[in-house]
């Protein structure tokens, strides 16, 4: 259900859960919704609702009614057993600023440097990984990295880099300097440059053959003769 909010729309998870559930047991059902959101749609879910049994609005054939379950998600009418919302503050002794960083000579070698720094402090606070055992190269999985953890990182890292990111990021780049390299090509623009140039020197080099002469063109092909 799409939902409107400070940034656009956004997808709102909502879902009838059996008579006589409640919030104990919603942990790892609310965990097992945003895994499969983000493995099977590449989508990190704004909010996930788990409602009481028999009070999603429907029609009088059962058909569910969107709309109205949107509106009463916006106005706080749902009948809540239990919710979840990514966090919204970064540890900003987490995740600096890089503003300063975007502009220096070497800013794709730093940037990258400061990710990496940035995804090591990640993984010993957040998850808990032994500081004395991880390396850049160490898989995030043999840093105690699941598949859950791997989507919350991917939202923070798109929150505090402002670019979007694919909820599985970590999944094709499973390292801190695989995945360093990858965001700092993101955040700079790099991979953009890199497959623009050819195109364009490929267009000039065709605008200039079709502005020569037969002549001048066998002579360029070294073959006047």
């Amino acid at each position: 259900m799409p939902s409107e909010s400070g940034t656009g729309e956004s997808l709102v998870f909502v879902q009838e859960v059996p008579r006589g559930y409640t919030a104990d047991q919603s942990s790892s059902l609310l965990d097992m919704i945003r895994l499969r959101i983000a493995s099977e749609h590449d989508l990190i879910a704004s909010s996930i609702v788990l409602i009481r049994f028999a009070s999603m609005p429907r029609t009088s054939s059962g058909k569910v009614q969107r709309s109205q379950c949107r509106q009463q998600f916006l106005d706080d009418g749902l009948k809540v057993i239990d919710q979840w919302q990514p966090s919204t503050q970064l540890d900003r002794a987490i995740f600096p600023d890089l503003t300063g960083l975007m502009n220096l000579p070497n800013a794709s070698v730093v940037v990258r440097e400061r990710i990496e720094r940035v995804l090591l402090t990640w993984l010993i606070r957040q998850a808990g990984a032994d500081k004395q055992s991880i390396d850049a190269q160490r898989p995030f999985a043999e840093c105690g990295i699941d598949s859950l953890m791997a989507v919350e990182m991917s939202g923070q890292l798109e929150q505090w880099l402002g670019i979007r990111l694919s909820p599985v990021v970590a999944w094709s780049h499973p390292n801190a300097e695989k995945l360093s390299e990858y965001l700092a090509e993101q955040l700079l623009g790099e991979k953009q440059e890199l497959f623009d140039a050819p195109e364009q020197s490929v267009e000039m080099l065709l605008a200039e053959i079709e502005s020569m002469s037969e002549s001048e063109i066998l002579e360029a092909m070294g073959d006047s003769d």
